[in-house]
């Protein structure tokens, strides 16, 4: 119910949008120049990193300069020319203060080669180079991409994992360095964001200068179908919105902003963002008291917030702020009725309630947790990822930890919400960090132990859940358009009971103006919000059902 997926890698991944307005006619988009290669790397950083980060360097690379940064390597810039080395950005980050857990340092590049070949080819001589003189030694890699290459080894500041990665003519590299523990998830968490914008980038570059056919959808004579009204929360003074949570008053939190392409679905940078919380009309403005995200906001109005990179809760029915020292240094994700708060301290899944805090037991050989929801019932849902790297969706009830199993035969899943009966959704795709690039969105339900696959809209490959209400509806998106001829995503709406999937853009007015993209949560009467396309704008909306 509370919407927590949001892509799977968390809000701020860069997905550039592709959706095209609906037609029956023919429609030709002109070529896109090449990209900046400074457009790779995010300026901001997903959620799940130390929020310690800040940004210390941020430049581009030319031969000479680049070559300096390989001492020891005997004519570097001469064998980057012969590699077909074009042009790199470079970015980095940094805390002034060690975290308690996680990468104190985060650096990371992007490459750019003549073609594909030239830049798998190209990984043995930048972790060869990088090993030299160091106690660096070659390290398992993450199935990802065309080619991947790995290190780790202690460094003066903690331990180092750098990982190494091509796709398509882009070579990507992200190091950090730890403190204590192990750097590993943070670095895989960081370069799956690089992957992900690497990919959708090139479907869109490849998409560009084609004559796509775009179906129009048709509305639906079913009466048995519900249809929907729809509110424009709007993009604010900016040219960007979205909408992520609803709660069973009605209440939604949404946020606006600008960004550099009003059209954006999922851009890297919202500047001058605003967190706001609507409820019949009225809109505070919960950015004038500090709040910079929200995660959660249940039905008694309690706001699970952030503030300074310090967790607060903001009662929406007196204005009280607070803070929640349990989870200094933590994060909190999800509140339930009660005000249980489900987080993670110091590595470890916790839930925290009024003078009690409760650790949850996960399985030996777990060594990164996330958890996702928890109901009113103190049920949670997550991801834990083992040694190896595969991660798997977890359900913890009655003191018990369960993996769930997967329908499709695919070796890792990741939870997103789960409701009061116990029904989790989720992802399932064929690697732990890769679950918003492939696959389809499921839901298991503990009461018969099964996990149902929720396929996706037709002409779709893939498929998101977000959240889940009591009623046992289901909203995501479908994305990945066969042939690339449609929109990159449209929202949907799974009904459990019947098992229909159906696209929210054929229930609501014909002719209204927009086209919906992602439907990130959903309460028990079945309003939804989301964001999507409105006067090639990015918009927060509010559906709610008229049938």
């Amino acid at each position: 119910m509370r919407g927590l997926a949001s892509l799977c890698l968390g809000v701020g991944l860069l997905l550039e949008s592709l959706v095209s307005s609906a037609g029956t006619q023919a429609q030709t988009q002109t070529p896109t120049s090449t990209r900046p290669i400074s457009f790779y790397l995010p300026s901001t950083l997903p959620p799940g990193l130390p929020l310690c980060l800040r940004s210390l360097e941020d430049e581009t690379l030319d031969l000479p300069v680049l070559a300096q940064r390989f001492p020891g390597v005997p004519d570097a810039a001469a064998q980057l020319e012969s590699l077909g080395w074009q042009e790199a950005a470079h970015r980095a980050f940094g805390c002034d203060s060690p975290p308690l857990t996680g990468v104190s340092w985060l650096d990371m590049s992007v490459h750019r080669f003549g073609d594909a070949a030239l830049a798998a080819a190209a990984i043995p001589f930048f972790a060869d180079s990088r090993a030299l003189g160091t106690a660096l030694q070659p390290a398992p890699a993450i199935d990802m991409g065309d080619k991947t290459a790995a290190l780790t080894g202690r460094t003066v500041n903690g331990t180092e994992y750098s990982l190494y990665l091509s796709t398509g003519p882009l070579l990507f590299r992200v190091s950090g360095i730890a403190p204590t523990g192990d750097p590993r998830p943070n670095v895989e968490s960081m370069m799956s964001a690089l992957f992900v914008i690497a990919v959708i980038s090139q479907n869109h570059d490849q998409e560009a200068g084609q004559t796509i056919q775009v179906a129009p959808d048709s509305p639906s004579g079913d009466a048995t179908r519900p249809s929907y009204s729809i509110t424009d929360l709007g993009a604010g003074t900016g040219n960007w919105g979205t909408a992520n949570h609803i709660n069973n008053r009605g209440q939604v939190l949404w946020m606006w902003g600008r960004t550099g392409t009003s059209g954006d679905l999922m851009p890297h940078t919202v500047s001058d963002p605003h967190i706001m919380l609507w409820q019949d009309g009225t809109v505070t403005d919960l950015s004038s008291l500090g709040i910079g995200y929200t995660r959660a906001i249940n039905d008694v109005g309690t706001v699970l917030a952030g503030e300074s990179g310090h967790t607060v809760v903001y009662q929406s029915d007196t204005g009280i702020l607070s803070p929640l020292s349990a989870f200094d240094g933590g994060d909190a994700v999800d509140i339930n009725n009660a005000g249980a708060v489900v987080g993670v301290v110091n590595g470890s899944v916790v839930i925290a309630t009024t003078g009690s805090i409760e650790t949850i037991p996960m399985p030996e050989g777990i060594k990164h947790n996330g958890p996702a929801a928890i109901n009113d019932a103190g049920q949670v849902a997550g991801s834990g990822v083992d040694i190896r790297g595969d991660a798997g969706a977890f359900l913890f009830a009655d003191g018990t930890v369960t993996f769930l199993p997967d329908a499709r035969g695919v070796d890792a899943n990741r939870a997103a919400d789960l409701n009061d009966a116990g029904q989790v959704v989720g992802h399932a795709g064929e690697h732990s960090l890769l679950a918003a690039v492939g696959g389809h969105a499921f839901v298991y339900d503990a009461g018969t132990e099964t996990t149902t696959d929720l396929g996706s809209l037709p002409d779709y490959q893939n498929s998101v859940a977000s959240a889940i209400n009591n009623e046992g509806q289901v909203v995501g998106y479908a994305w990945g358009p066969q042939n690339n001829a449609g929109p990159l995503a449209k929202a949907y709406i799974y009904d459990h009971r019947s098992g229909v999937m159906t696209d929210l853009n054929q229930l609501i007015p014909e002719g209204s103006g927009w086209q919906l993209v992602l439907a990130n949560d959903i309460n028990d009467a079945g309003q939804i919000v989301g964001r999507g396309l409105m006067d090639g704008e990015m918009h927060a909306f509010l559906l709610t059902p008229t049938r």
